[in-house]
Formats: structure tokens, C-alpha cells, sequence
């Protein structure tokens, strides 16, 4: 079937007697538009199609639902028209490789007839022939450097994904390639996974990329560096401007040693958002010059908040254990204090991490037992050396039938992963004995002595290890679990420090030591904590005094607290400009959580639980009289079943603002500080050791690319809790089958 140039309507046109539908064929009238050819279910016979000399845009052709795929035919817009009078083998090289990959007819100045490439204008000559000698055309489309960009046009496609039916769908559409966005998505590639900067120069790579589209262009290290800084530069200014907004926020300060050269300082800051959600972000990588002294941290630590512009807007800072931090602590406390706006007067200003007390304790006890920790670290490593060695040690494991099968080699920063490698070695007490019987050159074996107080002192660090491991895994840790935590060291400490045998005693005694500088007097930080949690609230601190102290001193203890607690209360209410702090009392309805699930009353018509009304019930009938809100909490008393699973202590407080307009902003505040961990990257040891990988860079990318990759993980809701003890451990299987 011919279709005409002025064809304008329709054309029906009906397959053989198996065809069950028609096919329709519509031409426009200038032919210039792709024209449109669907194929029933049964057609089972070929269809010629001829286009007119006027067609000029490509052949669409499509296959019913039945089809596996689509064809799409394009003529090439560098086609000229061939003339109606050129021979048959030009007609048939038009028809399937000018039409196709773009050859054209020219006559040269002789009066010789070839054909040329539009694209490098390189010609042929038509071979006689039906065919025309497209055999030459073939070779040289698969090597023509200008057919390339042809090639491009029908490669670069790129897809989209959605939810059809739970199922994922990929729809084509059609892309226009931006290098930009490729260089910005290739530096979050290195911020967030930590990649090389030389990765950019592999060949393997830039195949790798090439392969998903030919219009990339090589970047270079030099100019991802640049991205990665451009987009430290970006992040920081909105985080900047979060910041304005921010009325109070608490910091945590932690040392990051790079080798024996360079020492950080690791400046996070715990706050509010406008949307009350708390948030946690890391502000800088102070570098602490030589020497490294506390007021050196100091002016490393002021100049970072007069960058942010926070100076003015700190409560609090958590720090580590260490001399050098008291001294920089002083000092900003002294400077930030200035200006009369510290959180009680200054009096929490100061904080202790407590994983780290936890951490100081551990390596005073492995301190005590050093002999047997290096007798067996090196034990394990003249094991590892040798695989005869191992397969000799194997046996013997195997005569005693043991059923364990590995040790493990340990990382002498990490305090958890000697633990590790202590027990895991004491599986083995009667194995390596028998082992130096058979080897002359073994000679690091531990004597029964060292056996002896290697396994008491574990037994006391096992408890170190899990009150260690819950600190960690609990994002914002409570006053109830710390409690839980302070309250299982002190009583394993106190029943070894009365042991008999005179060396673990001696151990004890000074584990003990550190433990009551830090937590025997309750930090008051703590205190408050624990009486702001509505699950314990005074009870709880009278009850700890009680069983921890003489009743003369603990009753001197909750009168201090008691005491701390109304004056900070008071300092609050004159800040909020009130001088009937039962002010607040009152509300629309209750907003808070119940005595089992946290309930959102901004719903009116969320249904109340019986404990909600009888709440209700009791604040609306205190709220005429001339209590305090704070009064009114005491008098409470502790409900153990505040919370529920999915409410937390800062969420029950913000709910209750209704009722506690002052004291639930009170109690934020001071729950907002960290007093768990100093940062979400707590290694187990007094202080963290950077990598390699950013031990070689400078100082200036360094703090870019640590400081993003924490921006933009937040902000893409990211919560990375990697288990950093596995960097330090090496297991060492035993070769079981060999």
C-alpha cells in the first residue's frame, strides 16, 4: 500500500482471513509526522510500507500488547532525499543504511557517482549488486568516530520508578544529560562512602561510568575536592541559619588523635528545632595546636563558637575524663560565663561523659594485669603467624574436644576488644600448655597465677562491657537506664572490694577510686535528671541516697538537690517574665501522653483513656490553689506508667506544657543534655583515632568531609550506628577441616 502526499484521512486496510481486527493507517497531510502502524494479535503476514518522497521525520512502528517489544524507526535528520531517477542499487543503499546511518549521493567533478558519510565525509563506492555493497557501510558505522553522537541520541535514555500494584515499574522517558549534577552527586558519593579522591583517575571507573552514558566527562581529583568543599560551604550556611533560631543548646567535646602529628577537637551540638524534635549535629573539627594544653583547647573551642555565633547560647558542655579538659573547661566556663547566661549559674555547666568514666575505669583494671594481657596477645599473634603453628594448635583443641573455635586478636586502643581477646583466650587454658610442650620456640605462656587474676579482674569488666553497650544503644539516654547502670558498677565494685585475696582487692580498691571521684557524689546534673523523669521523680533519688549513704548524709544530699531544684525552677519563672508561676495551668484540652500510649490531642477527637481524665481531672482542680508547678509534680509522685513504648521522657514533657508551661520547658532543657556518651561515635577508648583514609588529607578537607557527611545524613534522615569495636578485633578461625 502507497500513501500519497495529500492523503488526509484514514485508510483501513484488513490482514488475511486470520486476522481478527483491523489495522488503521493514518497520514497527515504533508507526511511530515511519524505515522502509526498497529499489528492485531493474529496477523500472521508481512506489511509493506512505502513512504512518500515529502517524508522527512521518522517511521513509528508498534506491535500489540502481545509484542515483546517496541520498534522505533528514525530517519536520520542529515538524510537528503534521494532523487527518483538514481539507479536501484542507490534506492536499495537508501532504504536500509543512508536512511538509517546517514549516507548521501554525490557526484564528483569526473562525473563518478559515490557515496559519502555525512558525518566524517568519508565515500564510497556502490558496488553493483541488489544490495548496493553495504557490507563496506556496515564496518564503517561500527568504527565512524561521527556516528557516535547518532549512537548518543538513541542510547541516552534514563528511567523513573513507581508503584504499580506493590510492583516497581521502570518507565522510559526521555533525558537531557547535566554534567553538573553528575560532578555534585559524584562528591556526595565521597563525602558519604569515603572514597579516594583517586578513584577519579581509574580507567576502570570511568569505563564503569561511560557505560551508563556516553556524555560523561572524566572528573578529575582536583575538581571533586573542589565540589566536596562547595558543598561543606552550602550545608553550613543553612545549618548556620538553624542555629539563629535555636534559643539553648548543650555540646559535647571529644579529642581525635590523627597518629603522634595532630589533635582535634570533635565540637557537636545538642539542640531544639523549631518543630521541638532534637537534633544533633557536629560543628567543627577545632585543630588544637602544640602544645596541646587545656587553654589551647580552650581557644580552639571559643574560636569555633564565635564562628557559629552560639557564644552566647551555650548551657553546657560534656567532655572526657581527662586533666587537660577540666583546665579547658575552666577557662570557657570563665569566658562564656561573662555574659550571665549560663544554664543555674554554671553550676551544669561542666559534664563528664559517662561512658568514658566507664572507659577509664576498664584500663585502670587491665593496667593491673598487663603481664597476662601481653602474654597473650602475643600468644595469638605467633599463632596467626603461622599456619603450621595453627594446624598443630587445632589438633590439640581437637583431642580435648573444645568446642571453641576461634581467638581473637585484639587492638591495644580499644579496651573492649582486649576483653574480648581475654575471653576468648581463656576457652583455650588447657590448650596452650600442651601446646609449648610440642613448640621450643613458644615461650609467651601466662602461669596459673596470671590465669587466676586474668579471670577475676574479666568478671568484673563483663559488667563494665554491658552497662557500657546500653549506654551506647540508647540514642538519648534516660536517667533511669544510667541509674540502672551507676547502681550495677557500684554494687559489683563494693562485694570485690571486700574479697580476700589481696591483689584483686588491691585492683578493686582502685577501680573504686575512680569510680567516687566521678559518681560518688552524684553529679547534680544526674540528680535532676532523675527527679525530672516522671517514672522515678524524688522517690527514687530519696531511695538512692538512702541505700548508698549514712541517713545523716543522705538526708543532706536530697536537701541539696531539693534546694538546686526550686532555685533553678525560680530562675525559670522570672525568665519567662511570670510571677504566678501556676501560670500555664490551664488548657484547651490535654495534648500529653497516656498512662500507656502517647496521644495526639491536637485531634479533638481522639479519645481519652480513663488515666487521661483522671489526670486531667487532678491538674484542673489543682490549678485554683497556690502551688507551683513544681509542687504540684513532687506531690505527684512517680508513675511508673507514664511512658509508654513508643513516648519518651522529652516527648511526655513537650506534651505536657498544657499543664506545665514552665517546668516542661525546664525539664527539656536539662534532659537535652548529653550526659551518656560524648558523641554517637564513641569508640571504648578515652579518645577517638582517625583514620587512614583522613590522616592523609589536610586539615581544611578533613573537616569538610567528616563535618558534611554528618549534615547530610541528618538531613536525609540517616542514622549510622556502626559497631566500631569490629575495627578493632581480628578473629582467628580455627582451621577445623584441614
Amino acid at each position: 500500500m502507497d500513501a500519497n502526499e495529500d492523503a488526509n484521512e484514514g485508510t483501513n486496510l484488513k490482514v488475511n482471513e486470520d486476522a481478527n481486527e483491523d489495522i488503521n493507517l493514518k497520514v497527515t497531510e504533508d507526511a511530515d509526522k511519524f505515522i502509526s502502524l498497529k499489528v492485531t494479535e493474529d496477523a500472521n503476514e508481512g506489511i509493506n510500507l512505502n513512504v512518500t518522497d515529502d517524508a522527512n521525520e521518522g517511521i513509528n512502528l508498534k506491535v500489540n500488547e502481545d509484542a515483546n517489544e517496541d520498534i522505533n524507526l528514525k530517519v536520520n535528520e542529515h538524510v537528503d532525499i534521494f532523487k527518483e531517477d538514481l539507479n536501484p542499487a542507490v534506492k536499495n543503499l537508501k532504504r536500509t543504511y543512508a536512511a538509517m546511518n546517514g549516507f548521501i549521493e554525490i557526484t564528483l567533478s569526473n562525473g563518478l557517482k559515490k557515496v559519502q558519510c555525512v558525518h566524517c565525509e568519508e565515500k564510497f563506492v556502490v558496488e553493483p549488486g541488489d544490495d548496493g555493497g553495504t557490507t563496506q557501510f556496515q564496518r564503517h558505522v561500527q568504527q565512524c568516530e561521527g556516528c557516535e553522537e547518532t549512537t548518543k541520541k538513541r542510547l541516552i535514555m534514563s528511567y523513573k520508578t513507581c508503584r504499580i500494584k506493590n510492583d516497581n515499574v521502570r518507565i522510559l522517558k526521555n533525558f537531557n544529560f547535566d554534567q553538573e549534577k553528575v560532578r555534585e552527586a559524584a562528591a556526595g558519593m565521597v563525602i558519604g562512602n569515603e572514597c579516594l579522591f583517586k578513584m577519579f583517575k581509574s580507567k576502570v571507573f570511568n569505563l564503569f561510568v561511560n557505560s551508563f552514558n556516553p556524555e560523561f566527562e572524566r572528573i578529575s581529583p582536583r575538581i571533586a575536592k573542589g565540589d566536596c568543599l562547595r558543598i561543606y560551604e552550602d550545608e553550613k550556611e543553612e545549618l548556620k541559619e538553624l542555629l539563629e533560631t535555636v534559643d539553648k543548646l548543650s555540646l559535647t567535646a571529644e579529642l581525635w588523635h590523627v597518629g603522634n602529628k595532630t589533635v582535634y577537637v570533635c565540637l557537636t551540638g545538642h539542640f531544639f528545632d523549631s518543630e521541638k524534635k532534637l537534633q544533633r549535629r557536629i560543628l567543627s573539627l577545632c585543630d588544637v595546636p602544640s602544645p596541646r594544653s587545656g587553654l589551647a583547647i580552650s581557644d580552639a573551642i571559643f574560636k569555633c563558637l564565635l564562628d557559629w555565633g552560639i557564644e552566647n547560647k551555650v548551657s553546657s558542655i560534656t567532655v572526657d575524663c581527662s586533666s587537660a579538659s577540666g583546665v579547658a573547661l575552666d577557662h570557657l566556663k570563665h569566658r562564656i560565663g561573662s555574659n550571665g547566661k549560663l544554664l543555674f549559674g554554671g553550676k551544669v555547666f561542666h559534664q563528664r561523659c559517662c561512658v568514658h568514666i566507664i572507659d577509664f575505669m576498664a584500663q585502670n583494671g587491665l593496667n593491673e594485669i598487663h603481664n597476662f594481657v601481653d602474654n597473650i596477645r602475643k600468644s595469638v599473634r605467633y599463632l596467626r603467624l603461622s599456619k603450621k603453628c595453627l594446624l598443630k594448635f587445632t589438633e590439640i583443641v581437637k583431642q580435648l574436644h573444645m568446642p571453641s573455635r576461634k581467638l581473637i586478636l585484639d587492638d591495644s586502643a580499644c579496651w573492649n576488644a582486649t576483653y574480648s581477646m581475654l575471653v576468648a583466650a581463656m576457652e583455650f587454658r588447657e590448650v596452650f600448655p600442651r601446646y609449648q610442650g610440642g613448640d621450643p620456640d613458644y615461650t609467651w605462656l601466662p602461669t596459673s597465677e596470671d590465669w587466676e587474676r586474668g579471670e577475676q579482674v574479666c568478671r568484673i569488666l563483663k559488667v563494665l562491657v554491658e552497662v557500657k553497650e546500653v549506654f551506647l544503644r540508647s540514642e538519648n539516654l534516660t536517667a533511669r537506664v544510667l541509674m540502672n547502670g551507676i547502681w550495677k558498677i557500684r554494687k559489683v565494685l563494693s562485694k570485690k572490694s571486700m574479697a580476700e585475696n589481696p591483689y584483686l582487692k588491691s585492683v578493686v580498691l582502685k577501680m573504686k577510686g575512680i569510680f567516687d571521684k566521678f559518681w560518688g557524689e552524684l553529679p547534680l546534673l544526674i540528680a535532676l535528671a532523675t527527679v525530672l523523669d516522671p517514672r522515678l521523680n524524688m522517690n527514687f533519688l530519696e531511695f538512692w541516697f538512702q541505700e548508698n549513704y549514712p541517713e545523716f548524709e543522705a538526708e543532706r544530699k536530697i536537701t541539696y538537690v531539693r534546694d538546686a531544684l526550686y532555685e533553678l525552677f525560680n530562675g525559670y519563672v522570672v525568665s519567662q517574665g511570670s510571677s504566678n508561676s501556676g501560670q500555664g495551668m490551664h488548657g484547651d484540652g490535654p495534648k500529653g501522653c497516656s498512662s500507656s500510649v502517647c496521644v495526639d490531642t491536637e485531634d479533638d477527637e481522639t479519645p481519652l483513656s480513663f488515666s487521661d481524665l483522671y489526670e486531667l481531672y487532678v491538674e484542673q482542680h489543682t490549678a485554683g490553689s497556690d502551688k507551683s508547678e513544681l509542687d504540684m509534680y513532687l506531690e505527684q509522685g512517680p508513675c511508673h506508667r507514664a511512658l509508654g513504648s513508643g513516648c519518651s521522657v522529652l516527648e511526655w514533657w513537650k506534651a505536657r506544657s498544657y499543664g506545665y508551661r514552665i517546668l516542661s520547658k525546664m525539664a527539656c532543657d536539662i534532659l537535652s543534655i548529653p550526659i551518656g556518651a560524648t558523641s554517637r561515635s564513641s569508640l571504648g577508648t578515652l579518645h577517638r583515632i582517625v583514620d587512614h583514609y583522613h590522616a592523609s588529607m589536610s586539615k581544611e578537607m578533613v573537616q569538610a568531609l567528616i563535618c558534611a557527611a554528618d549534615w547530610l545524613n541528618c538531613s536525609n534522615g540517616i542514622k549510622s550506628s556502626p559497631d566500631y569495636e569490629d575495627n578493632f578485633v581480628k578473629e582467628i578461625w580455627l582451621p577445623w577441616r584441614l
